[in-house]
């Protein structure tokens, strides 16, 4: 095998990118404990919540804790503001 590397040169006109810096960005509304658990509560417990494989019927029980509940609101809450 024959690896070819190119050499690309790119030019920033760094005027475009002060503009961006001044552009108004918005916030997403952040949602409440009770649209958490009403959102988290329409799953049924044998499907897995993600890659972590942690199930709706454990995170189910995690966020009966108040002080649990109120973190990853906070964590979800955070993730969505920041785009993701």
């Amino acid at each position: 095998m024959c690896f070819i590397k190119h050499s690309i040169q790119l030019k920033v006109n760094k005027s475009l990118l002060e503009k961006l810096s001044s552009k108004q960005y918005l916030l997403w509304n952040s949602f409440s404990k009770k649209e958490f658990i009403i959102a988290i509560n329409k799953y049924n417990n044998s499907f897995a919540s993600g890659l972590n494989r942690i199930s709706w019927k454990h995170l189910k029980l995690v966020i009966k804790n108040n002080k649990y509940l109120d973190n990853i609101v906070n964590i979800a809450n955070i993730y969505i503001n920041l785009g993701y």
